[in-house]
């Protein structure tokens, strides 16, 4: 699967448990060193990263000899490196978005017929219920491919058990609380307008929750990245609803050098782009505020009571109480890595960060 949230072997597990480091760095130079030996001495360049890791995925699991491999699509599908497999047991396509339109096209029919390309022979497909213009996609698709293609049965047509499994279910960064003293963190990896749409409805009433606990005077920060071709004002736009007094943006980056961390390095993105784009969404959100009367129109009014947190005694830390009229520039900041960012948002109480 990918990608990974904080350790590259993330992607790479067995019984549901990222395989340990002394495996990973056993195959990895198995692989790396039986590739460098074997390569064509004209065309002498590696796989790239993700093509490596698949390879090397593959290649973990026959040696450990798996009973089933889970095997995830980086991205589409048609052409994507992990569909090589010939004979799968099954195939599936998940509830569509638009993402990776670059690569994929800018239609969720176009992106459908990428997802139909894992379909194969003889092989039964599942998917869940979408857009009828997509689903046709799909189903032209699997007739293509001479393939069953099945449509998934809702939630609530599941037995007790299978939805009691699928509820207890734990998938880190998304739909993710942890409170950590007074400061509790709300963690959600949406990057589509529909995943979006789900996180907030999911948000606002966790939210909601926490306010009746605390009589209302949470203060509310949003701490927003979007990396690749996505449209970040889209998404931003979607944000609005889940009235945050604040706005801080970062890029992905653990800390401003990362040179030690080769979990964290991204050899396609600078640290110059990375801000840069940061600031294009520090200002798409400033505008967005602006397009909705100059301040957020879902702010209560008069100023919530007790929303006070005191400042961290490190230098240019800021009062964070819900902000009074004034430039809106003043409620969206931009840190250079999450480090940074995560320290001004708990403001001096995220001893854990």
């Amino acid at each position: 699967s990918s990608p990974h949230l904080v350790q590259v072997r993330e992607r790479i597990r067995i019984n549901g448990q990222p395989i340990s480091k002394d495996l990973f760095n056993k195959y990895f130079w198995l692989v790396y060193n039986r590739l460098e030996q074997t390569k064509d001495p004209v065309h002498a360049s590696m796989p790239a990263y993700f093509r490596f890791l698949t390879v090397m995925a593959f290649h973990v699991f026959l040696q450990e000899k798996v009973d089933l491999a889970v095997v995830e699509v980086g991205i589409g599908g048609a052409y994507d490196c992990t569909n090589i497999i010939r004979a799968p047991v099954v195939c599936g396509v998940s509830a569509l978005g638009i993402d990776h339109t670059s690569i994929l096209g800018d239609t969720m029919e176009k992106i459908a017929w990428q997802k139909g390309g894992i379909f194969k022979p003889g092989v039964p497909a599942f998917t869940v219920a979408q857009p009828e213009r997509p689903l046709a996609v799909l189903r032209e698709r699997a007739q293509e491919r001479k393939c069953p293609l099945y449509l998934c049965p809702e939630l609530d047509e599941f037995e007790e058990g299978c939805r009691a499994r699928l509820r207890d279910t734990e998938w880190l960064g998304r739909t993710q609380v942890l409170s950590h003293g007074p400061v509790t963190w709300y963690l959600d990896g949406a990057h589509t307008t529909s995943s979006i749409q789900a996180c907030v409805r999911w948000f606002r009433q966790a939210a909601l929750n926490q306010d009746k606990l605390h009589d209302g005077s949470e203060v509310r920060v949003l701490l927003f990245n979007a990396t690749g071709d996505r449209d970040t004002a889209a998404l931003l736009k979607l944000l609005l609803p889940c009235h945050f007094d604040y706005a801080v943006f970062c890029p992905n980056f653990t800390e401003e050098s990362v040179t030690n961390n080769a979990d964290q390095q991204n050899f396609n993105v600078t640290l110059e782009n990375a801000l840069t784009r940061c600031l294009e969404n520090q200002r798409t959100w400033t505008r967005l505020l602006e397009e909705k009367g100059g301040q957020d129109p879902w702010l209560p009014a008069p100023l919530r009571v007790g929303g006070l947190l005191e400042p961290a005694p490190a230098r240019g830390s800021l009062l964070l109480v819900p902000p009074a009229p004034r430039p809106l520039n003043s409620t969206a900041l931009v840190f250079p890595c999450l480090a940074q960012a995560l320290q001004w948002v708990a403001q001096g109480r995220g001893p854990r960060l």
